[in-house]
């Protein structure tokens, strides 16, 4: 018998941020009657990056928030966001989960993402000796001109003053999967039977619409939505009211 209580959603955050990204949706969904959890990546921090950061890798991530999911009662949604999303495919594949709410989601292993503007938005990152080995934290150039493209100014600033370092490991292992051996960034699409909702801006210029919509031929669960006036950051910029009701609705149905 299906429990009447709603199912836990856990909300997993992309690179150089944390789990506050996730605020918005956060306040929505604990609104409508969910209990909403949206945990820091491990190592991630405000300021000074901690010097483990730069080598931690995807493997470590996924099993930060599959531990967590295991300790609920129920299988819960999960949400992800740009690498977030990759993670919330690589842990349904290893833990029961309701649902995928996949927005602007990096892909996995077998896409090829590496486009001009993604390599330009990274390029300040890959120019540096051993990049995989060192934490990393988006310029101003790369931020303003890549990710909160999108964004009013005074929110964008607000965004890029609170990025915190990233891990350059896991950056290479999403975007250089081809010289990865351990195939971290590997998604056994099989395995994701379960309701998928994806949704990605086609002003995206960090995770572009090519990819994503041969990921979407692989996911035949998935129902996909597609805004051409947004960009990457679909939780706060304009119109986010409009998505997170949509997924609310398809929630109800799925």
């Amino acid at each position: 018998m299906r429990s009447n209580l709603k199912p836990t959603i856990v909300m997993i955050h992309g690179m150089c941020v944390l789990g506050a990204f996730w605020d918005n949706f956060k306040l929505y969904f604990e609104s409508a009657g969910y209990s909403c959890l949206s945990p820091d990546l491990p190592l991630h921090r405000l300021g000074e990056p901690d010097p483990r950061v730069g080598m931690i890798g995807l493997d470590q991530y996924v099993i930060s928030m599959t531990k967590i999911v295991n300790t609920l009662p129920e299988p819960p949604i999960i949400f992800g966001h740009s690498m977030g999303g990759l993670l919330a495919q690589l842990v349904a594949c290893q833990a029961p989960v309701r649902a995928l709410v996949l927005i602007s989601p990096a892909t996995p292993r077998g896409i090829i993402a590496i486009t001009p503007s993604v390599l330009a938005c990274f390029a300040e990152v890959l120019f540096k000796p051993v990049f995989w080995k060192k934490p990393f934290r988006f310029s101003r150039r790369a931020a303003f001109g890549y990710i909160l493209n999108c964004l009013p100014a005074e929110t964008a600033e607000s965004i890029y003053q609170n990025l915190v370092y990233e891990s350059g490991r896991a950056a290479a292992e999403i975007g250089f999967w081809f010289l990865d051996k351990a195939r971290a960034s590997e998604v056994d699409c099989s395995k994701l039977q379960m309701p998928i909702l994806m949704m990605t801006g086609a002003k995206d210029r960090i995770t572009p619409l090519r990819p994503l919509k041969q990921l979407v031929q692989k996911l035949p669960s998935a129902s996909y939505h597609e805004y051409p006036e947004n960009g990457h950051m679909l939780t706060m910029e304009a119109g986010w009211q409009q998505k997170a009701e949509l997924i609310l609705d398809w929630l109800k149905v799925s």
